[in-house]
């Protein structure tokens, strides 16, 4: 049995763990949920980058540089913040957090949780009140307010697709309260799908970059020091609580899109299917729908079971982890459209999915 460790908040010296998970298992039940756009253009993790306004820059760190961690770490530390957790004036807990705009920090939801007081540590020594302005635990991630008069380096964002595996990965944060630690890797593995605390399953980027408890929050950077993911958690061998080279981090399309949910007041609920499925062995993707819940969209829409899943609004699904992480971020009450084959035939379906619970 695999733990998946929560990377985040610190109580002295300790380790916030989250809840065990075996190899499989947790990819049955599609109940799933993303804010509404329209079903013909992309994704709306691809449509919250835009709304930032967030092109790809040209490469800030030079493919001769002699030392690109090192440049790396100096382009990115002035946007990572230490993000403490006080009881009066005592310290209790401790984790990071990224410079998103001018007032705004985003973090992990575990390092803020039942937080009343925030202080924000910035890479030259300043300190900030900060207030948290909202906290979404499902998809782990909250955003804290400071001062817009106190001056920042917003980090630049870059979307996952322009993410690839093998490429190197630097992570940036406090891990056991020391701040401004820099480590680095290699991207391992995207799209991996890990079920979380609140049953929901988040796409991650995977990691061997060093991270442990206190690097929650913090930035995942690439090689021209664009923040790819927000450092979020370990997997161990249930029997040490050390990082063992899995890490996994939220990519930076998913932070920016619920980060403006939370911004703007909207809707953070999960949205439902109903549907039973597994991923197809064909080696082509796709899922395969085993069982409908009965009176839920799936069924009500005329999906049905047997039918092989093969796109989502017009893109290609891989697994059900896949599928259920993508749909996952949909808003209940939004029209999706689902293209399956049923024996020989293509059909298209639309589903107005609900809401889970």
């Amino acid at each position: 049995m695999l733990a998946v460790l929560v990377a985040g908040s610190l109580l002295a010296t300790g380790l916030v763990v989250g809840h065990a998970v075996g190899d499989n298992g947790f990819l049955d039940e599609l109940a799933i949920s993303s804010e509404g756009t329209d079903v013909e253009t992309a994704s709306p993790l691809t449509t919250a980058l835009e709304r930032q306004s967030l092109a790809v820059p040209e490469p800030l760190v030079g493919e001769d540089e002699d030392e690109p961690i090192a440049a790396v770490a100096a382009i990115v530390a002035p946007s990572v913040v230490s993000v403490e957790i006080l009881q009066g004036e005592v310290p209790i807990a401790q984790g990071s957090g990224i410079v998103w705009d001018s007032g705004l920090i985003v973090t992990n939801a575990h390092v803020v949780q039942g937080a009343t007081e925030v202080l924000i540590r910035f890479a030259n020594g300043l300190e900030a009140d900060g207030d948290i302005v909202g906290s979404d635990p499902a998809r782990d991630i909250a955003v804290i307010s400071i001062d817009e008069s106190i001056p920042v380096t917003p980090a630049t964002f870059a979307p996952v697709s322009t993410v690839k595996v093998g490429q190197t990965a630097v992570a940036v944060g406090s891990p056991f309260s020391l701040e401004q630690t820099v480590t680095s890797g290699i991207v391992s593995a995207v799209g991996r799908t890990v079920p979380n605390e609140e049953d929901v399953i988040v796409e991650m980027i995977q990691t061997d970059a060093s991270i442990n408890p206190g690097n929650s929050g913090g930035a995942l950077a690439d090689r021209q020091g664009r923040v790819i993911a927000m450092n979020t958690s370990i997997r161990t061998d249930g029997t040490s609580q050390g990082n063992v080279g899995v890490g996994f981090a939220i990519p930076t399309d998913t932070i920016l899109l619920i980060a403006e949910r939370l911004l703007n007041g909207e809707s953070l609920e999960t949205g439902y299917l109903g549907i039973h499925g597994e991923s197809a062995m064909t080696g082509e993707g796709g899922v395969v729908i085993g069982e409908l819940v009965p009176g839920a969209p799936a069924e009500r829409a005329g999906l049905m079971t047997g039918d092989l899943i093969t796109a989502l609004d017009g893109r290609d699904v891989g697994s059900m982890g896949s599928l259920a992480a993508e749909v996952q971020l949909r808003t209940p009450g939004e029209v999706l459209r689902f293209t399956v084959m049923r024996g020989n035939e293509s059909v298209e379906i639309s589903v107005r999915i609900g809401a889970a619970g």
